[in-house]
């Protein structure tokens, strides 16, 4: 074929205008599956005049292929009625597959018989019909189908693809893959011939012969979803499933809506214990009817792991009926049922799946933790014994029998248990350990350190003997030898990651925190999929303020686990530390959805004050005093949320709750006092005296909120009890600052001059300080201080329109109006309060700039509300006319 194809070429470079060569070349590329190429010479042989016999059905299937319907119901519209029968028939079967790809059904239909009955002996008519019937599930019809297209054209390929699709549908898979496979070699260089033929061998279970076909089709087309999607289902079906995944990526990639594609990745990655993946790709198909059992098995166990067990029952509860006889899915919807709450269906699914597999120890063992969660303790003992007398060698029902035993407060029964193990097996150490546990919970520790020993004899290495004796050693003071014992274990057991998380616990325990990171980087290598050993390591971090490495150390392990709690809790606070507080809050938010208890809550509303999410602050607020009904302190900032936003209604109920909680509480008192002053001034301000004066020591917010509501009435007493406060609290510039303004306004400019000193010199970057003492002492008649003050509040506080003010006025008193000037129009640039274009136009009217001044003031003396009026009527008397 390519000797043809260079022949062909060749023969075109000589005669360009040759149409059957065009047409020729055309159907080779068509025998190709290059149907790109194979379009434009079929194009150029149609424009040279060739016969429609040469061109008109595979330039119509090429259009088809490369999504062009339009021209192909365009051309076939056009066709004349002297063309022969025959021809005309299969253009309008292919005019009726352009309808369906349209997603007209009816059409397409009506075109296909239009098409038998113009010419019976057309195979493409036939074809269409037949594709009708499988679409309708009429398999009769469609075998009828594909006998008349193969009778009436045997070398046509797609009445082969016909047939061979009818018999995958009758379980004729011999004759199925004889017709693809001879397609295969009729076009041995046509990738898309192979697909069908791969889709029928992995149906056969043929699979490294599927493989060989696809890996043709991907070696040769890109872009091609189908063959990713194919390559992914033979690897998935081989138990390659990273294989699998890298396939399925692929082809979700370039299609992402494929549900094949979706449903497949989905499987994969669940089976790949990526759950939140699968979820993610499972999750829209959980209600379509036509979803696979198998598809929703997945989902919902991979809903379940993340802790989503009413979703996961809702899941499962779809299948029951089509899983009735399958034992580990009734128990899975068993213990779905049991984590969503339904401890009575729970049980009900639990002991069918049990009278399915009678020895699965699985099975015994949730049926078991049902019926003590449902207060059944003997049944559940009853039930473990039975099995354990049934099969004594089935360790796991055996050790869940022994824990119930212990739980239950039935430790002689629990050491029966061990020293039986211990005579059934005398050389494990199992039945060793289990009577230490017996012995601890017998008080006996003697006896129970003897047991741990025999059991590490047995087996040094025994993680389960080592701890448990590590910990007896602890609670016996003994730290260096149950420390000594952990170590000799690890050199049993290297690669032991409940030894080496144990090792980590010590060495925390004892502030060892290099030797805890060691630990837990040997747990990290030990088990590579281990969430624990990474989150602690991330704590240890954060412990030290090392936000960053902690953020880089959660970040991959979150990809990973997106719902898992420690990941997400580690995650916000690093976030929160590196400054990053709106992703701490997305953090804080899944957390609060994953695992919505009282600390998560807390964490969230501390970040949404950060953030100042003041809608967030008050959900989380709302949250805790549900969540933490007898701490005060949720309530009291609720109470507060909702006075600011003028619902004292609304904060009379907490704050009351909050005062029956905590009478004393300085904040509660503050709100009691709020909610008084609100409605009643002098109510509110006698309410805070009157607790104050009870008070030893009173706290900063009452006597400030007491200062403010004296201030309020009687300017003097307020002023008064603020610098009776700083005399016993001189450190407090934030009351001193504000002290600061009250003299401001009474015009106390020494006062006011010193406690901003006082202020400045503590807080050198305090601007807003700088800048009120920068213009008070130019009140004061010192404008060359001022000027310095204003300069270093620029130094500080860049160009803000109210330190450029400030500087304006004091070198306007310097007499240096032209600067003045200039930095009034920055400050009046940046602003619109009418202040700033005052001292310009005072400014203008010093520099005999009389124009602009005057312009200035009649605008002024327009605004309204602008409470300088007067003076800017002075100004303008000064102009004159």
């Amino acid at each position: 074929m390519s000797e043809s194809i260079i022949q062909l070429k060749n023969a075109l470079q000589e005669q360009p205008s040759n149409a059957e060569a065009n047409a020729l070349l055309g159907g080779l590329y068509m025998d190709l599956g290059d149907t790109a190429r194979a379009e434009v010479q079929l194009t150029r042989a149609r424009d040279l005049g060739a016969p429609a016999d040469d061109w008109l059905k595979p330039l119509l299937l090429s259009w088809l292929s490369l999504g062009r319907t339009q021209e192909v119901l365009a051309t076939v519209a056009d066709l004349p009625e002297s063309m022969p029968a025959r021809l005309r028939a299969d253009a309008l079967a292919l005019a009726g597959r352009a309808h369906l790809a349209r997603g007209d059904a009816d059409r397409a239909r009506t075109t296909f018989e239009e098409a038998a009955a113009l010419a019976p002996d057309s195979a493409l008519a036939h074809v269409g019909i037949g594709r009708m019937a499988l679409r309708d599930g009429d398999l009769a019809a469609a075998v009828a189908a594909a006998q008349a297209a193969l009778k009436a054209d045997p070398e046509e390929s797609d009445a082969v693809y016909l047939a061979g699709d009818v018999a995958l549908r009758e379980k004729r898979m011999d004759d199925a893959l004889a017709l693809y496979r001879g397609l295969r070699d009729r076009y041995p260089l046509n990738p898309f011939v192979r697909i069908p033929l791969a889709q029928a061998l992995v149906q056969a279970d043929e699979l490294d012969a599927a493989d060989t076909e696809i890996s043709f089709v991907l070696e040769r087309v890109q872009g091609l979803p189908m063959a990713h999607y194919l390559k992914g289902l033979v690897s998935y079906r081989k138990g390659d499933l990273a294989g699998a995944d890298t396939q399925l990526t692929e082809g979700l990639a370039m299609q992402p809506g494929n549900a094949e594609l979706q449903m497949l990745a989905g499987l994969t990655k669940y089976g790949l214990g990526q759950d939140e993946q699968a979820v993610r790709l499972l999750e829209s198909f959980a209600n379509r009817p036509e979803t696979p059992t198998e598809v929703r098995l997945a989902l919902g166990s991979s809903l379940l792991r993340l802790g989503r067990a009413e979703d996961s029952y809702g899941v499962l509860s779809q299948v029951s009926e089509a899983v009735a006889d399958n034992a580990p899915a009734v128990a899975l919807l068993g213990q779905a049922a049991q984590q969503a709450g339904d401890l009575e269906e729970a049980s009900v699914l639990l002991e069918r799946a049990l009278a399915l597999a009678p020895d699965d120890s699985r099975v015994i063992g949730q049926l078991a933790v049902v019926f003590g969660e449902l207060g059944r303790q003997q049944d559940a003992m009853d039930l473990l014994a039975r099995a354990v007398e049934k099969n004594p060698d089935d360790s796991r029902t055996r050790s869940l029998y022994f824990a119930m035993l212990l739980r239950a407060d039935k430790a002689t029964e629990a050491l029966a248990v061990a020293q039986a193990v211990q005579q059934a097996r005398p050389d494990d150490a199992a039945g060793y350990t289990m009577e230490g546990l017996a012995q601890v919970a017998l008080r006996d520790q003697d006896a129970a350190e003897a047991a741990f020993r025999e059991a590490l004899k047995r087996n040094p290495g025994a993680s389960d003997a080592a701890g448990n004796l590590a910990s007896l050693l602890i609670m016996k003071g003994r730290d260096d030898e149950a420390r000594d014992l952990m170590v000799d274990a690890h050199a049993q057991s290297p690669g032991d990651y409940d030894i080496l998380m144990r090792l980590a616990r010590m060495a925390t325990d004892r502030g060892a925190m290099d030797d805890a990171r060691t630990w837990l980087d040997l747990a990290v290598k030990a088990d590579p999929t281990a969430v624990e050993p990474r989150v602690r390591s991330a704590a240890l971090m954060l412990e030290e303020r090392r936000y960053e490495p902690a953020l880089a150390l959660m970040l991959p392990l979150m990809n990973q686990h997106p719902r898992d709690p420690r990941v997400l809790r580690a995650v916000a606070i690093a976030r929160s530390g590196t400054g990053d507080v709106p992703n701490a809050v997305a953090a804080l938010q899944t957390l609060v959805e994953v695992e919505p208890n009282e600390a998560n809550y807390r964490l969230l509303q501390s970040a949404a004050q950060r953030a100042g999410d003041r809608v967030l602050m008050q959900r989380s607020l709302e949250r805790l005093v549900q969540l933490a009904p007898a701490d005060p302190l949720p309530k009291v900032a609720l109470a507060e949320l909702y006075m600011q936003d003028r619902r004292p209604f609304d904060a009379e109920p907490l704050v009351a709750a909050a005062a029956e909680l905590a009478p004393n509480d300085p904040k509660v008192i503050e709100q009691q006092a709020r909610l008084r002053l609100e409605s009643d001034r002098a109510g509110g301000t006698e309410f805070l005296r009157s607790r104050l004066t009870g008070m030893e020591t009173p706290p900063r917010n009452l006597v400030i909120l007491l200062a403010h509501a004296e201030f309020d009435g009687d300017r003097e007493a307020g002023i008064t009890r603020v610098a009776q406060w700083l005399e016993a609290n001189p450190d407090d510039q934030d009351a001193r600052f504000l002290l600061s303004n009250w003299q401001i306004g009474q015009e106390n400019w020494a006062g006011a001059a010193d406690n901003l000193r006082r202020v400045t010199e503590a807080q050198p970057a305090n601007w807003i300080a700088r800048n009120n003492y920068a213009w008070v002492l130019l009140r004061k008649g010192d404008a060359e201080t001022a000027l310095e003050q204003a300069e270093v509040a620029r130094t500080h506080g860049g160009d803000r329109p109210e330190i450029l003010d400030t500087e304006g006025q004091i070198r306007l008193a310097l007499g240096q109006p032209a600067e003045a000037e200039l930095l009034f129009r920055r400050a009046a640039g940046q602003s619109a309060k009418p202040g700033f274009r005052l001292n310009l136009a005072e400014a203008l009217v010093v520099q005999n700039k009389s124009k602009e001044a005057r312009e200035v003031l009649n605008d002024l003396i327009a605004t309204d509300d602008f409470a300088g009026k007067n003076q800017a009527r002075d100004l303008l008397a000064r102009l004159g006319d």
